[in-house]
């Protein structure tokens, strides 16, 4: 699933009296990259107010850096950024981004639960508890109350009778996630097009 903003460019009226701004307009290519740069670097700078919880903490360098891109437009393997001389279209292609951008409820893919990362290291890595190094130390425990749909709790057992149990894992029928909208044109973006970026392409 991806998530993208597109841009287009139409004119309409006659020019005839502007003949530089005439030509200018029927290649707005320039304009339009641009605009599309200025629009993803909005989205990364809301990223941080977007994903403060530490479920999400883990998935903004990789969505930030989906978004990141230079003046012609080129980002990472997961940035859309398509321009032709009419319109552009940018945004990411990861899987979740549009699952942030918009909310919606996330289902287990294969397996019969969601296994929810505790542990930093965990969530930074993706590793599942079948891929942990000491998986056959994984225990569970059945856990009622707290976050709805949580079901289920998985513990690392101690190596030691004088040790603890480390919590790892959380386990989920469902995820529900809010919307947090972080790819759009604000106010300041509208701003900074009609004020800055178009008299720029303008200008001789």
């Amino acid at each position: 699933m991806a998530l993208g903003i597109n841009i287009t460019v139409t004119r309409s009226g006659d020019l005839a009296m502007f003949p530089r701004t005439a030509d200018r307009l029927r290649k707005p290519r320039k304009f339009l990259a641009a605009v599309g740069v200025q629009l993803m670097s909005s989205a990364v700078r809301r990223l941080p107010g977007v994903l403060s919880t530490s479920d999400d903490a883990v998935r903004t360098g990789r969505l930030a850096a989906s978004l990141r891109v230079n003046a012609s437009g080129g980002g990472s393997a997961n940035t859309i950024f398509r321009l032709t001389d009419r319109s552009v279209t940018v945004g990411s292609n990861l899987p979740y981004a549009a699952q942030v951008h918009y909310g919606g409820t996330i289902y287990p893919n294969q397996a019969d639960a969601l296994a929810i990362p505790l542990v930093p290291q965990l969530k930074r890595q993706d590793i599942s508890p079948s891929q942990h190094p000491e998986k056959e130390r994984i225990f569970f425990r059945r856990h009622e109350g707290g976050k709805p749909n949580v079901f289920g709790l998985l513990f690392l057992a101690p190596k030691s009778k004088r040790g603890k149990p480390r919590l790892l894992y959380a386990l989920a029928y469902l995820v529900q996630q809010r919307a947090r909208p972080f790819l759009y044109a604000d106010d300041n973006d509208k701003r900074t097009i009609a004020e800055e970026i178009f008299p720029k392409f303008l200008a001789p």
